[in-house]
């Protein structure tokens, strides 16, 4: 079907008009923040204002004032129903309360603020309409602001996507208690709304929304044309590569207007995608072909692309990792005086908010951040000394310590989702313990490391 042009390609991104120099990711996380200072500022000023807001907006929920529109309604309540335009299935029922601009359309077809003092809803939100007209004097270009309502029981918003300089501020003003809502960037991950808690993302991501709860979720929305478009200096690698999601299926002229308007930024269908912020697989080549065995010398070019830049060490007929020194499991000059096991401060970490580091991307990401996980294999390959801020101690009474890996993140390579998928299935992030232990007497058990 996406081949047909039906609909695109989950990963894909809208390419009209599309700036493959505009750095962006789908959720904007405090490093984002640091080349996009203008967004910080917003999110603290909007979040500072949370409770009037919320006030301000329950107030005047059921009044005409408001300027709700339901825009989507499926009965009975609850159910499924299918729209053919743009063609999904969706559930339940949600809506706006138009903030600015008053209505859904203007005059000519399109919901978009000019800034216009007159089109904010100033009788129903007046707090709102003047944070956005301070917001506005500040050069911040918000273009729309709503708040967003979504129905109980239960509520799809079906996979959708905006254009690419389109970044949305959420701030959920309404959620109630043993609700779920869940905002799912398809091959990706999910971010679970809170009341409160406001953040950033990029609307030209597709991302769908799946409501469960009791009563209404309200979320507060305000939109802003991508302060990078001033074609600033970059900070960090943040941002996602934009090749990875802008891969076209066969064009028409209906649904894409004329391919002489389009550059050629977008590159050709590739068997495999950048893995973190390394340069692999631009050739057609796989991991597979240039990881295992003898590669061919089209992998490498010495520079952006090495061995050890992309392939780490694979599990099978991998190459041996380069060492800086022999880095041993076991403590000899230390004895435990106790059987235990002493978790790690990242371990410890995880173990307190499991759910709350494990669920979301960019939490897990931001203490599992680039230094630990640099110190973390540098400290394997006998490059730093080793540190039980990272890894886990296992002791049995009258011998030496035995040193993990901690359980962190995923219970993965911590390259996996932070760096990019491909790390899932190298073992140079794995301490071998040493063979003091061992004894000839005993049990082998094996086990799916893989089970929960």
């Amino acid at each position: 079907g996406a081949r047909l042009g039906l609909w695109h390609h989950p990963l894909q991104r809208v390419v009209k008009d599309f700036n493959p120099g505009l750095r962006s990711s789908r959720l904007l996380g405090p490093t984002a923040l640091e080349e996009l200072p203008e967004l910080h500022e917003m999110l603290l000023e909007v979040q500072g204002m949370w409770a009037a807001l919320r006030a301000e907006f329950l107030a005047v929920r059921r009044h005409s004032k408001s300027r709700y529109v339901q825009i989507q309604l499926c009965l009975p309540s609850g159910t499924r129903c299918w729209e053919p335009w743009p063609p999904r299935w969706r559930e339940g029922s949600w809506g706006h309360y138009y903030v600015a601009p008053t209505s859904p359309m203007d005059d000519w077809g399109e919901w978009y603020w000019d800034g216009e003092e007159s089109k904010c809803n100033w009788a129903a939100y007046p707090q709102c309409c003047d944070l956005l007209m301070r917001l506005r004097k500040r050069g911040l270009e918000v273009t729309q602001v709503a708040v967003t309502e979504v129905q109980a029981p239960r509520t799809l918003i079906p996979a959708h996507r905006s254009q690419q300089w389109r970044l949305r501020l959420v701030c959920p003003l309404v959620v109630p208690r043993n609700s779920t809502s869940i905002l799912r960037f398809p091959g990706f991950g999910d971010k679970v709304f809170k009341a409160g808690e406001c953040w950033w993302f990029d609307e030209s991501y597709e991302h769908e929304l799946l409501y469960t709860g009791l009563s209404f979720r309200s979320a507060l929305f305000i939109d802003v044309k991508h302060p990078g478009r001033d074609g600033r200096s970059p900070i960090g690698n943040w941002a996602a590569s934009w090749w990875n999601y802008s891969e076209p299926m066969p064009i028409t002229a209906k649904l894409w207007g004329s391919l002489a308007a389009m550059p050629s930024y977008v590159p050709k269908r590739r068997k495999w995608t950048l893995l973190g912020t390394t340069h692999c697989w631009l050739q057609e080549l796989t991991p597979q072909q240039c990881c295992v065995a003898h590669p061919p010398s089209t992998c490498w070019d010495g520079e952006q692309r090495t061995f050890s830049s992309c392939c780490g060490t694979l599990p099978r007929h991998g190459a041996e990792i380069k060492r800086c020194a022999a880095a041993k499991a076991a403590q000899p000059l230390f004895r435990c005086e106790r059987n235990e096991y002493i978790p790690s401060s990242l371990e410890s970490d995880f173990a307190a908010k499991a759910e709350e580091l494990t669920s979301n991307r960019t939490a897990m990401c931001a203490r599992l951040n680039h230094d630990v996980r640099s110190s973390w294999l540098r400290q394997i390959r006998g490059c730093e000394g080793f540190s039980t801020q990272v890894f886990s101690t296992l002791c049995r009474q009258g011998q030496a310590p035995q040193l993990i890996e901690p359980l962190a993140g995923l219970l993965r390579d911590p390259r996996t989702i932070c760096e990019g998928r491909g790390y899932a299935h190298f073992a140079d992030w794995l301490l071998f313990a040493g063979s003091a232990p061992l004894s000839n007497v005993g049990r082998r058990i094996f086990f799916d490391v893989g089970g929960s």
